[in-house]
């Protein structure tokens, strides 16, 4: 989800959606085949490309948290800037059991 609070129009707008969409989907892939992966997001940055912003990054992480796919963690390491970062994990549902209707 890319929130537009640059007020872009028509194309632009239509691209900055498709570049959100599709930075959510290669962090998906990512996790989604590296199950055990504990990640910060200027790491992801790195396999991203320095033409894709932090904020990016993070605004992913963010919408991929609040969707109930990722897991922001408390621990921390050194990123950027040398400021602590957190890290993220996939978010493993628990099975619900014994449940009876």
């Amino acid at each position: 989800m890319f929130y537009n609070t640059i007020n872009l129009t028509s194309s632009d707008l239509q691209i900055a959606k498709d570049n959100a969409k599709s930075q959510e989907e290669f962090i998906k892939w990512l996790f989604n085949n590296n199950t055990s992966l504990k990640i910060t997001p200027s790491q992801l940055m790195v396999l991203f490309g320095r033409n894709t912003p932090i904020t990016s990054i993070r605004r992913a992480l963010t919408n991929l948290t609040n969707d109930d796919f990722l897991q922001k963690t408390d621990e921390m390491i050194q990123g950027l800037y040398n400021k602590p970062e957190h890290i993220w994990k996939l978010k493993i549902k628990k099975p619900i059991n014994n449940i009876f209707f």
